[in-house]
């Protein structure tokens, strides 16, 4: 059993958590193996995947935001997919899974991820799989990420309704160029601060800033939307996504900044399954042509179609 089983299992035992004690508890799992000061430089690593292993219960559906600072225990709840078939998402329970797996017509399957929840992937007849969920206490939902993404506005959208401010004396711009992520922010004198792209403030909390092209106002990024919206729209003139036709696997370039939560949940709820690594971008799985569109509209990038393998990456490589 992985860690994040270990977890999804603890927060099935509540309705509702503070995300600080999830966080918590995600912590307890990932200490190093010989203490650490907490003031070391090291353990931002443990903390960095704690705090990983805590958020993708969010992306994955397990639990829901009742706020800034709780969040809510899905109950169990099957969302049915394409193909015949869906997936458990909410709380994780034992005998839940064994009633499902006694109704006669319906198949489950476990499917392992790394460092990740298993998904149970459950098969059938629709209306079997309907009724023996309700007779198992689950919630029967179809699939609405699809339509989830094609609601969505374009990112753009979001820098249009950010107010105009001045940028500040101490900033860092973001190099989306640069081969390591530790590289990817540096500080800049005043003139090069004229330069269009996205900056932050040096001293915490920071504070986000974007300038479309030399000499254009600056906004502030006060929402973490609109930073999305300004690193996305940088993205948009160097990168392209990919999209492999035959296995439907649909490729999202890694720029340092994930996609907004609902994006990323309209994608992951066409299989259940969190998106891999793979040179340089993210694979989600199961993702149809219209979802795959969508997401190219919201982000504002092009979309690279291969029948088997998708060769992913710059736009002027394409």
């Amino acid at each position: 059993m992985t860690y994040a089983d270990l977890l999804l299992r603890w927060v099935s035992s509540f309705t509702e958590l503070r995300v600080a004690r999830v966080r918590s508890a995600a912590e307890r799992l990932h200490e190093p193996p010989a203490p650490i000061d907490p003031a070391d430089p090291r353990m931002l690593v443990y903390r960095r995947r704690a705090r990983r292993l805590a958020q993708n219960l969010l992306r994955l559906g397990h639990v829901e935001e009742a706020s800034l600072e709780r969040w809510r225990t899905v109950p169990p709840t099957l969302v049915w997919c394409s193909g015949g078939r869906g997936f458990l998402c909410g709380a994780r329970s034992d005998d839940v899974r064994e009633r499902l797996v006694r109704a006669p017509g319906v198949t489950m399957t476990l499917l392992p991820q790394h460092n990740e929840p298993e998904v149970w992937l459950v098969s059938g007849d629709h209306g079997t799989v309907a009724e023996a969920a309700v007779a198992a206490g689950v919630h029967f939902a179809p699939d609405r990420g699809g339509d989830l993404l094609a609601a969505l506005s374009p990112l753009k959208d979001e820098l249009a309704r950010a107010s105009s401010e001045g940028l500040p004396d101490a900033v860092e711009r973001w190099n989306l160029e640069a081969r390591r992520p530790v590289d990817r922010w540096k500080s800049v004198s005043g003139g090069s601060a004229g330069l269009a792209g996205l900056y932050r403030t040096r001293q915490l909390p920071r504070h986000y800033y974007f300038r479309r092209s030399p000499g254009a106002p600056v906004v502030r990024l006060d929402t973490p939307e609109r930073r999305l919206a300004a690193a996305w729209r940088i993205a948009s003139t160097r990168l392209s996504l990919g999209y492999c036709r035959s296995r439907l696997i649909f490729f999202v370039p890694s720029i340092g900044f994930g996609l907004p939560l609902l994006m990323d949940r309209g994608l992951i709820l066409a299989s259940g399954r969190l998106p891999t690594w793979a040179d340089g971008a993210w694979g989600y799985f199961d993702i149809d042509p219209r979802r795959a569109t969508d997401t190219a509209r919201i982000l504002g990038l092009k979309i690279k179609v291969s029948l088997r393998q998708v060769s992913f990456g710059r736009e002027e490589e394409t």
